[in-house]
């Protein structure tokens, strides 16, 4: 091309003709090619796109055309869809598009047009009755007519256009309706994607007839309210509760609930709710800040998970003490004593404990000399007195 073009470069002075005919009938494509990238008079383009049968040609001819008639001939007469497809991009013509995307009978052609029409009433009829579900998406992101689009989300049998038509809808009670109502489950993501209606959102969040476990936590989500996170957080539920698959779910849907909640009241609701979710108590309880609740819990919960969980977010050194000193669970024992500064109080764990191994560790977290000594002559456990001699051998105490 490098050597070719700066020779039809001269001949362009001489004679556009002598180029034309290099384009219709040179045996080599890059020459053809060459010659009509030089080509300017729109007569001479004119002919060589009517009169050529090689396509590459007559496309890059298309693409210099300016003439509206020969265009639009083209459109409508030519038997190459591609080359009718290219020359629907250079037309403004809307009434021409509008006829070509409602009546033509070539698809690709059909889309071409689509894809330049402006006219919304001929792109509701295209977008509502067109045969070819990707010529009805085309006309379904150009149009703008919200009572077409609701037809469209509720009717249209492809899956696809529905869902384009709901990306497009405001209407909040029209996408809640497809959210709870539509088969697949893309439209209906499609369609709580576009709800702000908190009371909507937290309607299908809690819909237990829904099977779809996806649509619910997409909906939870988009949740913002508090009070009805809360309450989806201690009520909701499935169907099947029966069915060790769906419980875990629905746990998740609860935990997701709990992960947006950010008051304080409304997640102590949540941890003193007696829910029977485990795992949804803990995540609460988590994020919980208030010592008195999380006190309470410690003590007083039927689930050791949950009193586990309480007892790691505890601070309040008395309660710690009581709970590692006279709990029976030693696996609570142990994560109270953990942790457990105060001194005093692991002096208590260290004497009262019921379990050894606990009374140890309080021992080795133990530095006040005074209570240690005291350990040492009172404990009824040998191996705590040695244990606290060590201790303060090791503190150099003695």
């Amino acid at each position: 091309m490098g050597i070719i073009r700066p020779k039809l470069a001269n001949i362009h002075k001489h004679s556009q003709t002598f180029l034309s005919n290099i384009a219709l009938n040179d045996k080599n494509p890059s020459l053809r090619l060459a010659s009509v990238a030089e080509i300017m008079d729109q007569q001479l383009l004119a002919r060589v796109v009517l009169e050529s049968i090689h396509r590459d040609v007559r496309i890059a001819v298309v693409k210099k055309l300016l003439d509206n008639q020969i265009l639009t001939r083209l459109v409508l007469e030519d038997k190459d869809t591609i080359v009718r497809s290219e020359a629907i991009e250079k037309l403004e013509n809307q009434q021409l598009l509008a006829r070509v995307a409602s009546e033509d009978k070539n698809i690709d052609v059909r889309f071409a047009a689509v894809k330049k029409l402006e006219d919304q009433q001929t792109l509701a009829k295209v977008a509502l009755n067109d045969e070819s579900g990707a010529i009805r998406m085309k006309a379904v992101d150009k149009l703008e007519d919200p009572t077409v689009l609701t037809k469209i989300a509720f009717e249209d049998e492809n899956l696809i256009v529905r869902k384009a038509a709901v990306e497009k809808l405001e209407d909040q009670q029209t996408l809640t309706k497809v959210a709870l109502e539509d088969k697949e489950t893309d439209v209906r993501l499609a369609a709580v994607n576009k709800l702000e209606d908190q009371q909507a959102l937290a309607n299908i969040a809690m819909n237990f007839h829904d099977a779809n476990l996806t649509i619910r936590m997409a909906a939870v989500v988009k949740l913002q309210d508090q009070h009805l996170l809360a309450k989806i957080a201690l009520e909701a539920h499935a169907l099947d509760l029966g069915s060790y698959a769906t419980y875990q779910a629905t746990s998740h849907l609860r935990r997701q609930a709990v992960a947006k909640l950010e008051d304080q009241q409304l997640l102590s609701k949540v941890v003193l709710g007696g829910s029977y979710y485990t795992l949804v108590c803990k995540a609460a309880i988590e994020k919980l800040e208030d010592q008195q609740i999380l006190a309470k819990v410690a003590i007083e919960d039927k689930e050791i998970e949950v009193r586990r969980a309480a007892v790691k977010k505890l601070e309040d050194q008395q309660t710690l003490a009581k709970i590692a000193s006279e709990d029976e669970n030693s696996f609570l024992c142990f994560d109270a004593v953990e942790r457990l500064k105060d001194q005093e109080g692991l002096a208590k764990v260290a004497l009262e404990s019921r379990y050894g191994r606990i009374r140890e560790v309080a021992v080795y977290k133990l530095k006040d000399k005074k209570l240690l000594i005291k350990i040492a002559s009172d404990s009824k456990d040998e191996d705590v007195r040695k244990e606290a001699l060590n201790k303060l051998k090791y503190l150099n105490y003695l």
